[in-house]
């Protein structure tokens, strides 16, 4: 993990950077995106920016939610289920990488095919990472232009739609972000957004519904 999940996040070392697979990659950009919202010149680009960030600072005071993220890249096509309590509680389920749950005490990984276990610090730092102030920061100043798309309807509920671009950095690795984003019109809370990125010159679409758990609770595996 992250969305979201991420102050700027830089290499730890090249070796680090190499371990993933350019597709693994791509998920934690967008994981990154869902967990801190990374969402958003002119008068209308400071209106919908400042909406954006209304919505996300909604999302974050609601403190616990969860999200169904479906990634597609090229043929590829995995699901995986993100669970956040903000600031310092995350899991992560049916992931590549296999399950992953973060705790003030501790972060372990079930790897598939074996059991719980300690999670690699790399893994536990760049979470860590994703869940910090200073991520959500320099995530908005990726933002490059935002346009208010007007009121349109989402599985019943009225919501506001974003279009969203943004130049994100996660591992010394640059993606160029596009954003569909679904705002619920009454709690200014953000239920879907629709990410389409390129990096390393290889496009990923990700879809996030997200769904806010008022009694969220995550505790340690083991």
């Amino acid at each position: 993990m992250t969305a979201v999940s991420a102050p700027s996040i830089t290499p730890h070392s090249v070796s680090l950077a190499n371990s993933w697979s350019r597709n693994t990659l791509m998920k934690n950009v967008s994981r990154s995106a869902f967990l801190f919202g990374l969402a958003f010149a002119g008068t209308a680009f400071a209106d919908a920016k400042s909406e954006v960030f209304a919505a996300w600072d909604a999302m974050l005071a609601a403190k616990s939610y969860s999200t169904r993220m479906v990634t597609t890249i090229g043929e590829q096509t995995h699901t995986q289920v993100i669970e956040v309590i903000v600031p310092e509680h995350a899991r992560s389920s049916g992931g590549p990488m296999g399950d992953l749950v973060l705790t003030p005490k501790g972060a372990w990984l079930k790897a598939p095919g074996k059991d719980w276990g300690p999670a690699p610090e790399f893994m536990v730092t760049l979470t860590r990472q994703m869940m910090s102030p200073e991520f959500i920061s320099n995530a908005k100043s990726g933002v490059t232009s935002a346009k208010n798309l007007g009121l349109q309807d989402f599985s019943g509920k009225p919501v506001r739609a974003y279009a969203i671009e943004q130049t994100l950095t996660i591992m010394g690795i640059q993606s160029h972000n596009t954003t569909r984003l679904l705002v619920e019109a009454d709690s200014g809370r953000p239920l879907r957004q629709e990410i389409d990125s390129i990096m390393m010159g290889k496009s990923s679409h990700v879809v996030h519904d997200i769904t806010y758990v008022p009694d969220l609770k995550i505790d340690a595996p083991m």
